[in-house]
């Protein structure tokens, strides 16, 4: 996965305090749940506020980055309180890991998919890897680039692990799969492990992602890219017709 390091935004002095309060922070009554004239909160139940801050949260980490978004941000979007986010997700930390664990999981899910659709077909691997690189690019949680532009250099280590462990536990894991399948049936060279050829396949893609959305900006065409990407994988980048037998 990669990360990609910006300046830090200005350090927001309400929060300095904030992680310390929120351990000791009780169940918010109901009433303390929505604040008055919150966006679409009028028919918010209580139960359902975990999902809704993680979905309204995911947005704004999206588009700003970890660094640039606020507590204040978070509650003023949801239009909660500050004592039920933390009641709810304890600090902005462990609310970016929900996020992006949620994100990797909406992730394995496609690719889930994508695999289903091709178990069982007679098909070549390069076709098998077309439909799966298609997939992926499709449905990568792509959002991952912007939100750890600057979370590096932010988040304390114990999120960082189980962010990665997440990571290789979704994402990682079932391609790790995928190549251990097709080394069995011998489609795929059994000299390197099928771990190594899922980090690297994984990550040509998010590489090839990240400069596409990030870096650019634009959207790209995802069928012929998907068409490079495995063409590079299987082919490699040597001009086959100047190889020597």
């Amino acid at each position: 996965m990669l990360f990609f390091i910006d300046t830090p935004a200005d350090f927001d002095a309400s929060e300095s305090n904030e992680t310390e309060s929120s351990q000791q922070t009780s169940e918010p009554a109901t009433a303390e749940v929505l604040q008055e004239g919150g966006p679409d909160t009028a028919n918010v139940i209580p139960y359902n506020m975990r999902k809704r801050i993680l979905i309204e949260a995911k947005e704004l980490f999206r588009k700003k980055g970890y660094a640039s978004v606020s507590i204040n941000d978070i509650v003023k979007t949801v239009g909660i309180t500050k004592p039920t986010l933390y009641y709810y997700y304890g600090d902005k930390e462990n609310l970016f890991t929900q996020v992006v664990i949620e994100v990797l999981e909406q992730g394995k899910h496609h690719v889930e998919m994508a695999l289903g659709r091709i178990e069982g077909q007679e098909m070549s691997l390069r076709d098998k890897l077309f439909h799966l690189t298609h997939g992926f690019l499709q449905h990568s949680p792509a959002s991952l680039s912007a939100m750890f532009r600057d979370a590096m250099e932010q988040l304390s280590e114990a999120p960082l692990n189980a962010i990665r462990e997440a990571y290789e536990n979704t994402i990682v894991v079932i391609f790790e799969s995928f190549f251990a399948q097709t080394m069995a049936t011998h489609e795929v060279s059994s000299r390197f492990s099928p771990k190594d050829l899922a980090i690297l396949y994984v990550g040509l893609i998010d590489t090839y992602t990240v400069y596409q959305l990030t870096i650019t900006g634009k959207q790209f065409d995802k069928r012929r890219h998907s068409e490079l990407i495995v063409d590079v994988l299987l082919n490699g980048i040597g001009d086959t017709a100047n190889r020597s037998e």
